[in-house]
């Protein structure tokens, strides 16, 4: 007998299936399953076809079965790669709108007193507002009362030393003080970035802008580890290099007006990319001074996010000549939420450098360091076995860190601060412990005076014979590798 499913039933498999995210059927089918299962614990077998919950892997309706439902419904759909056998599921837009309804509650009562005091808390503040579909989710969630939300998204204080750091790194590149705008000022920022096919990633680039006034001499890098993008700046000092350009406007000059830039590439001796942009500024009762081509935010907020970039990475590479047309609005937002330095060379550098500024003003005199490798976190299956040996035979070098870590290889080595000038000892040591013990992956960890946590750290693994090994680089943790007087072959 087929088993009627209900919409709740269904709703749970929607808010599985992720805007973004590994969507294919295998990996949906495994959250789903788990969903329920999670679900169902302490609950009459009543209680659970009552609440839509009976979803098995081998009784009940199936995985396969509520997938055909919602595909029936046209809840969802589902895609299939060129050649692949493997089954993309998405959402439509109809089961979209009905997820939306299942985690209202069909926009209760209760949901709609919920929903009003989310965003009259966020007026108080003077914040953006989130997104109505988070507000939705919040709700469904039932663990996020007003008071939590209001911890997590506006009073944070894990997020303000962060935040601090990204408001600072604007201002030195800017050279202009937020603190010290009227209130009828903004801050303009504008970054050309250009991201250019693999086949065209060694030859020279040159960039001449129309539309906006450059005060000081144009300057393109490539901060990223992926070189393929290509970012305009100004240089600032000792190899800085600002991520875009600045310009201090009055709301008057932006409200009625449009801006409109023209970005002209040069790639190689033949390529000519021209990039026509036409942006206009929206204003609101929030607060924020800055607006931005880059309109991404590191929190959820009802604002469109989006960044404006000329991109090349699909374009028929043996044409000469490339135009592109953007049409944009932008509305201001709070600096210090600008999600935009990650992974920039520029801002490890400043980062080093105020670093080693405040060591001297801080008249610091000790440095610690750590050569950790944790069996939670290696790659390596023989190291973790490795580790996890020698921690039962109670070696002193071995400890349990708990948490992701678990148990590690831990030796740590505390100097005067002019020992800091040469660390070269430190990759010595790495590979005296890797001969002694077998361990090919390690973790280097530096900080100055004894209080506080480890500040700035990398990760290396070692490759060929252990009696003449090359070191690599397998990721910068924190800090940037300025902050080291060492090398190693990449």
């Amino acid at each position: 007998m087929h088993t009627k499913i209900q919409d709740k039933t269904l709703g749970y498999l929607l808010s599985e299936i992720m805007e973004r995210g590994i969507n294919t059927e295998e990996v949906i089918m495994e959250r789903v399953l788990g969903c329920f299962r999670k679900l169902r614990k302490g609950l009459t077998n009543i209680e659970i076809k009552e609440k839509g919950l009976n979803v098995y892997s081998k009784r009940g309706i199936s995985f396969g079965e509520l997938v055909q439902e919602g595909i029936n419904r046209n809840l969802i759909s589902w895609t299939r790669e060129d050649g692949k056998e493997i089954k993309e599921l998405k959402r439509t837009k109809e089961g979209t709108d009905f997820l939306r309804a299942f985690y209202t509650d069909n926009y209760s009562a209760d949901f709609m007193k919920f929903n009003k005091q989310v965003n009259e808390l966020f007026k108080k503040y003077g914040e953006l507002e989130l997104d109505p579909k988070q507000i939705e989710y919040l709700y469904w969630r039932g663990d996020h009362p007003i008071s939590e939300i209001e911890k997590t998204y506006i009073n944070n204080p894990y997020n303000s030393e962060y935040e601090n750091e990204i408001v600072e790194f604007h201002e030195y590149l800017s050279g202009i003080k937020s603190e010290n705008l009227k209130d009828d000022e903004f801050i303009f920022h504008f970054a050309p970035k250009l991201f250019l096919p693999e086949t065209w990633y060694h030859a020279p680039v040159r960039l001449e802008i129309e539309g906006l006034e450059i005060q000081n001499t144009l300057v393109l890098n490539r901060p990223y580890p992926n070189k393929r993008y290509v970012v305009a700046g100004v240089e600032k000092d000792n190899g800085i290099i600002s991520h875009g350009f600045y310009w201090v406007k009055n709301k008057k000059e932006l409200i009625n007006n449009h801006i409109e830039v023209k970005l002209n590439w040069f790639v190689g001796k033949r390529k000519k990319i021209t990039h026509k942009i036409n942006l206009s500024f929206q204003f609101g009762e929030h607060k924020g001074k800055l607006f931005s081509n880059d309109q991404c935010l590191s929190r959820n907020t009802k604002l469109k996010q989006f960044e404006i970039k000329t991109d090349l990475s699909k374009v028929d590479v043996y044409e000469d000549e490339f135009l592109f047309c953007d049409k944009a609005e932008l509305t201001h937002f709070p600096m210090e939420k600008h999600s935009y330095f990650a992974a920039d060379k520029n801002m490890d550098r400043w980062e080093t450098r105020k670093r080693k500024e405040a060591i001297k003003q801080n008249k610091v005199t000790e440095v610690y360091y750590n050569i950790l490798s944790s069996a939670g976190l290696n790659w390596e299956d023989e190291n973790i076995a490795i580790i996890e040996e020698f921690m039962k035979k109670g070696d002193a070098n071995f400890k349990d860190h708990g948490g992701d870590y678990g148990a590690c290889f831990d030796v740590t080595y505390k100097h005067n601060i002019s020992k800091e000038i040469d660390e070269e000892w430190l990759i010595e040591k790495v590979i005296e412990f890797a001969k002694k013990y077998k361990i090919t992956e390690f973790e280097m960890w530096k900080k100055y005076g004894e209080g506080g946590p480890y500040e700035i750290g990398f990760g290396i693994y070692l490759e060929g014979s252990l009696d003449n090994p090359t070191i690599k680089l397998r990721e910068v943790y924190l800090g940037s590798l300025e902050d080291w007087n060492l090398s190693w072959d990449e």
